[in-house]
């Protein structure tokens, strides 16, 4: 095996945030610990003669952010990532990617999310790396901003504006009943002798610049039921809150419904396939002469927006159990 090619200095280094390889571009970001920036890494290495040497993946990995001016690095405000959490970024303009000059040169990309006990200063930030004991930056203010090294720096740079996390009230959601569900039990399974009527109530945010992204609510099998109003005269009411499920696995995905807290029909496997839109979290209200626990519930659920924002909302079980209804937790 021959000996590693060593690197005596660096022709380019560049930094590219959030797809704008300009200096000077703002990204915003919210720091809630979930939305992330995407940061793009440019670097040209070249030997003793002047030969462009491919960096390793673990050298391009020991890049790091820092404040422009005080060479401060981030370890205890930023987490680094190797893969996007999905969510938007607060600019919701897609830019298109920047390519690096030459296809000899080596890339790295990462995201990075702020934590939440970073402040609300703005940063100006660039990124430096260490390579056999040299160090070089992007914070040379005597190099153009081509991202070419200059005595061993480049002037490669963006804003980073960190947000407070937004918090939002009952009344920015929407709560809309859509169509009655179908569904069918497991081959193998008998079902009750009797069908069941079930109606999809649709929970989303009136900005449509939103959409919901998760909750606290876990995908089990089978989700238990939170409300059922036994009173009065039958069909009495029973009410489940679904698990959010994202686009990829989750339009035309399966759920299964739990039903009766002693257990009754507990082994008979109803499913429905209530996943339609991505973007929104649903609610199921079951029409039955055959429930007999009254359990009559509100509960307080965790929503988490397209942001990584969450906002907690009371969902109440409402009208005899007919509809549901939504309020501040």
């Amino acid at each position: 095996m021959g000996a590693t090619t060593e690197i005596t200095g660096l022709k380019y280094f560049k930094i590219i945030a959030n797809g704008r390889d300009t200096n000077g571009h703002e990204v915003k970001l919210f720091r809630n610990g979930r939305q992330q920036y995407h940061i793009t890494v440019v670097i040209e290495a070249v030997d003793a003669y002047g030969h462009i040497v491919h960096l390793t993946e673990d050298q391009m990995k020991t890049v790091v952010l820092m404040e422009y001016y005080s060479e401060k690095t981030f370890e205890h405000t930023f987490a680094r990532s190797y893969s996007w959490a999905g969510y938007d970024n607060y600019d919701t303009t897609v830019y298109e990617t920047s390519q690096a000059p030459s296809t000899a040169m080596s890339t790295l990309e990462f995201w990075e999310h702020i934590l939440p006990n970073t402040s609300n200063n703005r940063v100006k930030i660039a990124a430096k790396i260490t390579l056999n004991t040299s160090v070089y930056t992007t914070n040379n203010p005597d190099a153009d901003e081509t991202g070419v090294v200059k005595d061993g720096g480049s002037n490669s740079w963006f804003y980073l504006q960190p947000l407070p996390p937004e918090t939002l009230r009952a009344d920015s959601f929407q709560v809309t009943r859509k169509e009655q569900l179908g569904g069918g039990y497991d081959s193998g399974n008998k079902p009750p002798p009797f069908d069941r009527y079930l109606e999809k109530w649709e929970l989303s945010f009136k900005d449509t610049r939103r959409r919901i992204y998760g909750s606290s609510i876990p995908d089990t099998k089978p989700i238990p039921y939170f409300s059922q109003y036994t009173k009065g005269s039958k069909p009495w009411h029973c009410a489940w809150i679904l698990p959010v499920r994202r686009k990829k696995s989750g339009v035309n995905s399966t759920v299964y419904l739990g039903w009766r807290k002693d257990g009754t029909w507990d082994n008979y496997d109803f499913w429905i396939r209530p996943y339609s839109t991505d973007g929104v979290a649903y609610f199921v209200i079951e029409a039955s002469d055959h429930i007999s626990t009254h359990d009559y519930n509100a509960w307080s659920v965790l929503y988490y927006d397209n942001f990584g924002n969450e906002h907690r909302i009371m969902v109440r079980h409402n009208d005899n159990g007919k509809t549901i209804v939504i309020a501040d937790s």
